[in-house]
C-alpha cells in the first residue's frame, strides 16, 4: 500500500507552492514504493486542436500550474525538476498562455531548478500531434541519458482504453527515437488519482466559488 503524505495548502499562499507541495508528496510515494529504483517523473502539457480554446492535461497543471501548451516536465527523484517548452522564439510573444515568461530567470517562480527549450527552433506558434520529432530533441537526449543510466520514466500510462489519451500519444511517438522508452515506463496513475481525490482548502474554496456562481 501507499502511505498518503498530504501537506495540504493554504489557500491564501502562491500557486507555485501549492504545485510544489504536490510534486513533493508524488515523489515521497514513489520514492516508498520504488525503493532504490533510480528515474523521474515525466509529464505532457497538452496541444492546441486547431480553433478550439486551449485546456491544459488536468495532471499536467495539478502537478505543475503551467498553462502553456507543448510543455514537459520532469521531476528526478534526486530531487533536480526541469520545464521544457516548445522552442518558438519570438514567434509565440503575444500568444503565451502564462503571465510569468517561460525562462531560466523565473524558474525558481515557475517551481523548477530548469526551465529550458524542448528542441530545435519551431517554425511557427504551436506544436501539433505530427509536428516532426526534432523539436523534442533536447528532451529525448535527456531521457536516453537517464534510461541509459539505469533510470525509470513514471509517467501517466493506465492500461485502459481511454484516459491520458495526450500523455501516452506522446510516450509511443517518443518510443521512435528513445529506444527502451516505452518498456523503461511505469504507470503512476493510481498515484494521481488518490492524490486529486483529496481536495486541498484551496481546491474547496475554489469548489464554492463555482457552486455560488
Amino acid at each position: 500500500g501507499q502511505k498518503m503524505l498530504f501537506t495540504g495548502s493554504n489557500p491564501q499562499s502562491a500557486d507555485t507552492s501549492v504545485h510544489k507541495l504536490r510534486v513533493k508528496d508524488l515523489l515521497s510515494m514513489l520514492t516508498q514504493e520504488y525503493s532504490k529504483t533510480p528515474g523521474a517523473v515525466v509529464l505532457f502539457g497538452g496541444l492546441e486542436q486547431g480553433c478550439a480554446q486551449f485546456n491544459q492535461e488536468s495532471s499536467f497543471y495539478y502537478f505543475t500550474g503551467i498553462n502553456e501548451p507543448g510543455a514537459v516536465a520532469v521531476f528526478n527523484l534526486n530531487g533536480k525538476s526541469t520545464l521544457y517548452v516548445p522552442n518558438h522564439g519570438a514567434t509565440r510573444a503575444a500568444w503565451v498562455h502564462t503571465p510569468v515568461p517561460l525562462i531560466q530567470a523565473n524558474a525558481k517562480k515557475l517551481g523548477f531548478d530548469i526551465v529550458t527549450t524542448l528542441g530545435q527552433p519551431l517554425p511557427g506558434y504551436q506544436l501539433y500531434p505530427f509536428s516532426d520529432l526534432k523539436y523534442y530533441d533536447a528532451l529525448t537526449a535527456d531521457l536516453n541519458s537517464l534510461i541509459n543510466s539505469g533510470g525509470k520514466i513514471f509517467t501517466l500510462m493506465p492500461h485502459n482504453a481511454s484516459e491520458y489519451v495526450e500523455q501516452r500519444w506522446m510516450i509511443e511517438r517518443l518510443n521512435t527515437v528513445v529506444p527502451n522508452l516505452k518498456s523503461s515506463c511505469i504507470d503512476i496513475s493510481e498515484f494521481a488519482a488518490l492524490m486529486r481525490r483529496k481536495k486541498d482548502m484551496g481546491e474547496i474554496e475554489k469548489m464554492y466559488k463555482a457552486v455560488e456562481i
